[in-house]
């Protein structure tokens, strides 16, 4: 059996889900061009050769007005050298160039098809034409932009790779291999930056007498275009600015020294291009400093020698890129294969947890692989791969080691695949578009076919992008610097959109048709191409993509519902999670219960913009500074504003120190926050701008956008949502007297009976989201200044981010009383996400605005406040208390959860549970203890094992619309009820007491985690009540298991409301789980039918084990139950057993609330024919007997399940129950029952 974890120590509480830490990897496999272009150091755009543009170009004067074609830049711009025109494949005529056999003295070797010369042997060809030395011509070469890194790898033997030295960059920085004893002085390095400032007119540029020359941007990057060029040298920077003035005669430069850089300033013209270009057009001085993506001189000369050692050429950007990749998702099966079978490394054996030894292993291959001068057998390269997935390579174990494995080809390439490879025998034209043995057709043949027929079949979970089930292989293209026919639409996909069999061209008969074939291939297997203008831009391409791979849309929160009774608008609101991505979609239902599969909305398309299936079409990008994002103040005050970063972060100091806030936004600043130095002020002042703005949706900093700033890329701006339950939040509904309150409530309710309908749910982005009900549109964002939120909020941006939660809770709302007004306020709680609670006033959705954070934020309660709050689980709950003789107030009422005694410089001292009661009326910015909130203390606990309250439920057993009674349990077992109906605050610790103490073997191991529910007792409430509530805990990794496991129970307990009375065990009546059946529509389980006898019995209890098992499969109940019609109904949660069925299991459970036995009516439809009868009745047979009579379970088509949606048909004879699981929605038609419509419990006040 396992501990009683909530008795033996701190509970282990992780940033990730506790039901997703196990998944089946999927393989990936690199497929690498390993072809000799691969070694050259130009990778270009189209571009014109230098003589379309100047007449002296080749040497001597010619009259001609034409000259020159329009070149794909591979395998290099031509230029003039050595009287001859050549084509330039390197920068550097370094003696480990890969070509240098062909062309020992790296000038003046013809050639259309191969680069061979260097610019730096024919130094004519480089000073005729700038553009070779511009990353905006030759994407291969330096970009100030760009921060160059060492590869994340190691260069030589358990040393990792270092930053170059300016004075001796290495030709090849790992030990042992050819050019790491070659050095070169950087000093006199120099690049240019392009000053998009003319054109042409016409179809192309003339030269000579019909120069056509124009002012004016045009996009390309021409001869006589501007440009800075920048020289580092060793104790200074030069700056030059060279203009054109094109004549008949020629060119006409016009260079000038702008400034010389000696000093340690941050300088903008050292730094990013677009810097530069506004210093150019006269919005920055040459000098100016300090503004984002500035450079020292230091710094540039680093990022220079960085990237000569390890950036320069084309193979070592990919080798860059595969480390930057594995390093950012270190958890994958990666293998490697090239194209032309020099090596392939195997993805891990299954099993494997610790991928490390595995990816140094293809580091070190690839790091110490040279380059040969060899073809590009693309094909068979892809084709190898797929044979492996296959498991039809000799000497290979199989890669798949499950049915639901995803697997996925990586293609790099820089090159036009050749003809000369044969192919497996049925590649042939597999997608019909009349050209056979393509690129394409190798994709799509891996991709429809089965992989290994002989596993499971239809095992893999699909997704949006790819709809396959069966084992198949996704194929992902990157092409360097390859040029096609075909244009991009705004989806990256061909515009005009093109089908698998469409014309995408015919590859054999023409090289820009093979580029498209790419395109294609990537296309017809679901995967995505990437036409990688820089090696930066490849590397965060395919870090974009890495991080959809393997993730699955899945839910683990219950669904909100726009109403209770069926209509035509009728709806559900369900939240997803795929990966760090989340979305919150609304789906219709019928007035006959079904589900529509296509949701009306997506909020995530709607907040991220572009491509849109929900709704269909592409969406207007939403401005990100037009969201409305509130905050708590910077300054630690518990008031709201605007998530705006100040002019002046400094002016936030206090006494040299910034706000803990401030500073922990800050924590990845350039600089440290506290500073005082006037340029590093500006630098943090400028990074915590664009942090901000990152984190309010702007993607420029992003690294596949070229951010300065590096930030990490995301897919959509929505984060992930997994524990909250999204909440609908309609027009005032309650039915609250009159007399209540000193204003009337119903002339509230009139007052905003038509204020938009919104759906509120917790993210963790780090923010509570607002969206429309009625198109998914955000409104509202709010960000809790809970000081872990802070915290851990600049690490979004970090390109490896690993999870962490932020409001991971689910929000509730209620109409309270403050202020001599009424208002409808959202408080909730942040799960793992922090220690804190918090409330917004969401009254009337028309007032979110930035103007109006400091009446929308309410405030925070949290561990700073008072210590003995913990991480908080569940539900908070509203309702009024008595704290006078002649007076009751509103209260926030919840329990201090987990963890309350951590070291974290707030931690309790007793590690007691506590239930807290705010009373939000009486808050004037500071919280005081028993003035305007109360705790009470209740049971044992230890700083080194702390007890835990968890989520509470009102009771208000008198009708007069306060609290009497509270209910919560614990995790040693404990529901503890609380007696409020003292008018005296003072009283109420006195009055709390052990209803029950829940256990199976020993004490402690049945943990009360779930949030309780209360009803009547069957014989009316002159007998009491029923409190209601399953055991188990679902809060850590080890808690995801089946076997081993303590069984769990259902109680319902009797308090019969007079002196405390503790109920044991053996005062209960048990019912059994006797065995489980399979009908038309699933699986049913039937329970025993015993009956109770109240003048002995004090409730009943059900194990959640079958009768005849030998295991509870780990079994438990981790969600609040429902009363209604008699019955009471609930899920339980079983952890997955395979790694194919994510999330887990549930069952949905409805008993009869009296005895626990097996419902009055049946409440299932198990032969599907619409009506409920004896006909729906199981049959099972145990140990000989035979029963048959109804179902009390169904279990779960849609996975692990939490509280269900109830919606009852308008002619109240069918129950409709909607289940968010984590493999999608799913509904269950039932049977309302006989009893009373509604719900049976004692109302909880919100």
């Amino acid at each position: 059996m396992t501990s009683p974890l909530g008795l033996c120590g701190m509970l282990n509480l992780p940033q990730s889900p506790v039901s997703l830490t196990t998944p089946i990897p999927p393989n990936i496999m690199f497929d690498l061009d390993d072809s000799g272009s691969m070694d050259w150091e130009y990778l270009g755009r189209l571009a014109w050769e230098g003589c379309a543009y100047d007449p002296n170009f080749t040497g001597s004067y010619s009259s001609s007005t034409v000259c020159g074609s329009q070149w794909t830049g591979d395998p290099g711009l031509p230029s003039y050298a050595n009287g001859k025109y050549l084509n330039f494949g390197y920068i550097y005529n370094n003696n480990t160039n890969v070509y240098l056999a062909y062309n020992p003295t790296g000038c003046g070797y013809i050639s259309s098809t191969v680069g061979l010369n260097a610019i730096e042997a024919c130094p004519a060809a480089g000073n005729a034409d700038w553009r070779f030395f511009s990353a905006s011509q030759n994407y291969m070469f330096y970009n100030p932009g760009t921060q160059y890194v060492p590869w994340i790898a190691n260069c030589s033997s358990g040393t990792a790779c270092a930053n170059a030295n300016f004075s001796s960059a290495l030709d090849y920085p790992v030990s042992g291999m050819p050019g790491y004893t070659n050095s070169r002085n950087m000093a006199g390095f120099k690049y240019e930056v392009w000053i998009d400032d003319k054109g042409y007119s016409g179809t192309r540029p003339l030269r000579a007498a019909s120069v056509n020359v124009t002012s004016g941007a045009n996009s390309q990057v021409d001869l006589w275009d501007s440009h800075v060029t920048v020289v580092l040298n060793a104790a200074n920077a030069q700056v030059y600015l060279t203009t054109y003035a094109p004549t008949a005669a020629g060119l006409n430069p016009t260079t000038t020294l702008q400034t010389t850089i000696t000093d340690g300033g941050c300088y903008d013209v050292l730094g990013s291009n677009s810097l530069v270009r506004n210093i150019v057009s006269g919005g920055l001085s040459w000098t100016a400093q300090g503004d984002a993506g500035c450079l020292t001189l230091s710094q540039a000369q680093q990022n220079a020698a960085n990237w000569y050692q390890y950036a320069r050429r084309r193979s070592m950007a990919a080798r860059g890129t595969i480390a930057y990749i594995m390093n950012q998702y270190p958890y994958f099966n990666y293998g490697i294969n090239t194209i032309n079978n020099d090596f392939f490394i195997s993805v891990p054996p299954a099993g494997t947890t610790n991928f490390t030894p595995y990816i140094n292993t293809i580091l070190s291959t690839i790091l110490n692989y040279q380059w040969q001068a060899q073809g590009t057998p693309s094909r068979s390269g892809l084709a190898r791969i797929g044979q492996y997935y296959q498991n039809k390579l000799s000497g290979k174990t199989n890669p798949i080691t499950a049915a639901c494995q995803q697997n996925y080809a990586i293609l790099m390439t820089d090159g036009y695949w050749y003809t000369g490879d044969s192919l497996p025998s049925g590649i042939a034209d597999n997608d019909g578009d009349g050209v056979s043995q393509t690129l394409a057709d190798v994709a799509y043949f891996y991709y429809i076919n089965n992989l290994q027929p002989s596993w499971t079949a239809n095992q893999v979970i699909p997704n949006v992008w790819d709809p396959a089930t069966w084992l198949h292989m996704v194929s992902f293209t990157v092409g360097f610097g390859v040029l096609g026919n075909l244009t991009a639409g705004s989806n990256g996909w061909p515009n005009p959109p093109l089908a698998i069999n469409g014309n995408w061209g015919n590859p054999f008969l023409t090289e820009s048709a093979k580029a498209d074939d790419l395109w294609h291939a990537a296309f017809n297997s679901k995967g995505n191409y990437v036409a990688a203008q820089s090696p930066t831009s490849a590397a965060k391409s395919l870090s974009a993509i890495l991080a959809n791979i393997a993730l699955r849309n899945a839910s683990y929160s219950s669904v909100a519902q726009n109403s209770t009774v069926l209509n035509t608008s009728s709806a559900v609101y369900q939240a997803t999670v795929n990966g760090t991505n989340g979305d919150v979609e609304a789906y219709s239902l019928s007035t006959n219960g079904v589900l529509n599969t296509t949701p009306l909305w997506s909020a995530n398309c709607m907040l991220t913009g572009g491509p849109c299936l929900n709704p269909v079409g592409r969406n207007a990008t939403p401005n990100p500074s037009n969201r409305v994002v509130i905050t708590r103040n910077w300054t630690g005050a518990n008031n709201g504003v605007p998530f705006r970063w100040p002019s002046n972060y400094a002016s936030y100091k206090v006494s040299g120190s910034l706000p803990t806030n401030m500073a922990n936004f800050l924590a990845n600043a350039p600089y440290t926050a506290n500073t005082t130095t006037s340029t590093q002020i500006t630098a943090n002042q400028n990074y915590g701008q664009a942090l901000l703005d990152y984190l309010r949706g702007n993607r420029t900093q992003e690294v596949q956008n070229g951010g300065t700033y590096g930030f990490r890329n995301r897919a959509t701006l929505l984060g992930d949502i997994i524990d909250s339950s999204p909440i609908y939040v309609p027009a005032p509904y309650r039915n609250y007297p009159d007399s209540i309150e000193a204003s009337p409530y119903s002339t509230f309710k009139s007052t905003y009976a038509n204020r938009a309908p919104m759906v509120y749910v917790g993210g963790n982005d780090g923010m509570l989201h607002a969206f429309n009900a009625s198109n998914g549109t955000e409104t509202l964002a709010y960000i809790p200044g809970v000081r872990q939120i802070y915290q851990n909020l600049p690490n979004l941006s970090l390109t490896n981010y690993t999870h962490n939660f932020f409001v991971d809770g689910s929000p509730t709302e209620a109409d309270m009383y403050f202020g001599s007004a009424w208002h409808t306020i959202l408080t909730g709680y942040l799960r793992n996400g922090g220690q804190g609670i918090y409330a917004i006033d969401i009254t009337n959705p028309a007032n979110f605005t930035e103007t109006n954070a400091s009446s929308l934020y309410l405030w925070e309660f949290t561990d700073q406040d008072d210590p003995d709050l913990g991480y908080v689980e569940g539900n908070v709950s509203v309702g009024k208390v008595w704290t006078s003789s002649t007076q009751s107030q509103w209260a926030v009422i919840f329990g201090n959860g987990y963890n309350n005694s951590q070291a974290d410089g707030y931690a309790s001292t007793n590690g007691k549970a506590a239930l807290f009661i705010l009373i939000p009326a009486l808050f004037n910015g500071t919280w005081i203890l028993n003035t305007n909130y109360y705790k009470i203390p209740v049971g044992s606990g230890t700083v080194a094992a702390p007890n835990g309250l968890s989520a509470p439920y009102l009771a208000d057993t008198s009708g007069d619309f306060t609290v009497d009674y509270v209910y919560a349990g614990d995790l040693q077992g404990n529901m503890w009820k609380f007696d409020l109906t003292s008018k005296n605050p003072a009283n109420w610790s006195s009055n709390a007491s052990i209803l029950f103490t829940a256990s199976n073997a020993s004490a402690g191991d049945q943990p009360i985690t779930a949030q309780p529910i209360v009803g009547a007792h069957p014989n009316g409430i002159s007998y009491g009540v029923i409190v209601y509530f399953g055991t188990g805990q679902f809060l850590q990794t080890s808690d995801n298991s089946t076997s081993g496991q303590t069984t769990q129970t259902f109680y319902a307990i009797w308090d019969k409301l007079g002196s405390p009375t503790t109920v044991t065990k053996s005062q209960l009546l048990q019912q059994t789980i006797i065995g489980e059946a399979t009908g038309t529509n699933g699986n049913y389980r039937i329970v025993s039918n015993n009956p109770v006898n109240w003048s002995s019995n004090m409730g009943w209890y059900m194990n959640l084990i079958e009768s005849t098992a030998s295991s509870n499969n780990g079994e438990r109940v981790i969600s609040q139950p429902l009363l209604r019609n008699d019955n009471v109904i609930f899920s339980t949660l079983i952890p997955s057993t395979t790694v194919c069925v994510p999330g887990g299991s549930s069952w949905l459970m409805e008993l009869s609330a009296a005895n626990g036995g097996t419902p009055a009516a049946t409440p299932f439809d198990v032969n599907n024919d619409g009506t409920f009868s004896t006909a729906d009745y199981v049959q099972v047979t145990i140990s000989g007997h035979r029963y048959n009579q109804a179902a009390a379970g169904v279990q779960s088509a849609v996975g692990m399940t939490g509280t269900p949606a109830v919606f009852l048909s308008p002619d109240k004879q069918t129950e409709t129950k909607v289940l968010s699981g984590s493999q999608g929605l799913g509904t269950v038609n039932e049977n309302p029952a006989a009893g009373p419509a509604g719900r049976q419990n004692w109302r909880q006040l919100y």
